[in-house]
């Protein structure tokens, strides 16, 4: 069990990430995106299952999840980026601005 637990967490993770892209559009009223995001999913899902299905083991299973999740994930964060014009470095690395921001909300 442990192998298909460390093949699976990446896309745990990616899982997550796409969570917070599905809250962003659900709140700006754009749920299709979350819809097309996971039609990817599953499509990728049903493609991998179906091409694996004589191989078929509890780590390809996982592998299966963890390479659908990534997708979702990375769809979704492509269509986020050009909505909001954003560069990846924005999403990930913070700036002297964000801290200064942060600050200011934690102070009052």
């Amino acid at each position: 069990m442990y192998l298909p637990m460390l093949i699976i967490i990446p896309g745990i993770y990616f899982l997550a990430l796409s969570s917070l892209f599905s809250a962003y559009f659900s709140g700006t009223k754009n749920n299709k995106i979350n819809l097309y995001g996971a039609l990817v999913a599953i499509t990728i899902t049903l493609i991998l299952s179906f091409c694996l299905q004589h191989y078929y083991t509890i780590k390809i299973a996982a592998l299966i999840s963890t390479i659908s999740y990534i997708a979702e994930s990375v769809f979704v964060g492509l269509v986020f980026k050009k909505m909001e014009k954003i560069t990846v470095s924005d999403i990930v690395f913070l700036k002297s601005n964000d801290l200064k921001w942060l600050v200011q909300t934690l102070q009052g």
